[in-house]
């Protein structure tokens, strides 16, 4: 039986299998996939949950697009709010028009505005992670009217200082970006997984292979350039001042790819925030500590 099922994973892709079974687990919390025409393309979004509850707009990061990396908050989340899981452009089954090219956080965040006014929502809270949260940062940043409350998680977007730059090139031995980001091969792929993620978790050569087929490597000039992009718009503190609303830092203490400092830092300049650091948590935190993340941010948006 065992051998069956890794000839069936060998097979086809681990990848696909994973996206169909959690698409039934969103399902289940009564959230379901729309596919939405926009003038920047064609964007994929998960929407459901509480219809009198306040909306919540999660964005997800580099790595994975809505359906992996929200799993264990939708069933709690869509009780309380309603939800709005959106892949972002070149992630997951979202896909720009072609003049688009949709390389930096700002165009992200101008692609969620027209999302929001697509489904009619003048104002909503917002969680975004990695990358996603370097997005939801300018969408605060740029249409503040459109923003309650923000959480940021392990969040992208500040300047690093000249020290956190060097920890991070040591840590995974490039200083290029997207080569950390986009591995090039499955020995990379595996160190950047060791790292990111608290717990060492072994997955098959095979797996990784597919990992990076069908995932990382999707689009990869595309995310080569959202790599640029982010580092070209990457901001100095003072110009967080202009995020007015409310908002939740959440990081993991052993983030080894936007140290604990970041979080520090943003916290320092942002004029209403406060950080919360989760132990036995790494980049990911809302998959690593579930119960603690959920329980943070739903105390904190009320």
């Amino acid at each position: 039986m065992v051998r069956a099922v890794l000839t069936l994973l060998r097979s086809g892709s681990i990848v696909y299998s994973n996206r169909s079974f959690l698409q039934e687990k969103y399902a289940r919390a009564g959230l379901w996939p729309i596919r939405i025409r926009l003038r920047t393309g064609q964007m994929r979004c998960f929407v459901g949950g509480r219809p009198s509850g306040l909306p919540l707009l999660l964005v997800h990061g580099f790595g994975a697009g809505a359906l992996e990396t929200w799993e264990k908050q939708v069933q709690l989340f869509a009780r309380r709010y309603q939800l709005i899981i959106p892949d972002l452009y070149w992630f997951g089954e979202s896909q720009p028009h072609a003049e688009q090219e949709m390389a930096r956080p700002s165009q992200h965040a101008a692609a969620l505005t027209e999302l929001l006014d697509h489904l009619h929502v003048k104002r909503t809270h917002i969680a975004g992670v990695s990358f996603g949260g370097f997005v939801a940062l300018q969408l605060a940043r740029r249409h503040p009217q459109r923003v309650r409350r923000l959480v940021l998680v392990s969040s992208a977007g500040l300047e690093p200082t000249p020290d956190e730059q060097r920890w991070t090139s040591a840590r995974f031995g490039v200083d290029d970006l997207s080569r950390v980001l986009i591995p090039e091969d499955t020995h990379a792929l595996r160190q950047f997984l060791d790292a990111v993620f608290y717990r060492r978790r072994y997955l098959p050569h095979f797996v990784l292979h597919q990992l990076l087929r069908d995932e990382f490597w999707r689009h990869a000039g595309e995310k080569h350039k959202i790599c640029k992009g982010m580092l070209a718009e990457l901001l100095k503190e003072r110009e967080l001042s202009q995020v007015r609303c409310k908002t939740l830092l959440v990081w993991g203490r052993h983030d080894p790819l936007v140290l604990p400092t970041f979080g520090q830092r943003m916290c320092n300049a942002l004029p209403q925030a406060r950080l919360v650091v989760i132990d036995r948590a790494a980049h990911p935190p809302m998959l690593e500590q579930p119960e603690h993340f959920n329980q943070a941010v739903l105390h904190f948006l009320g």
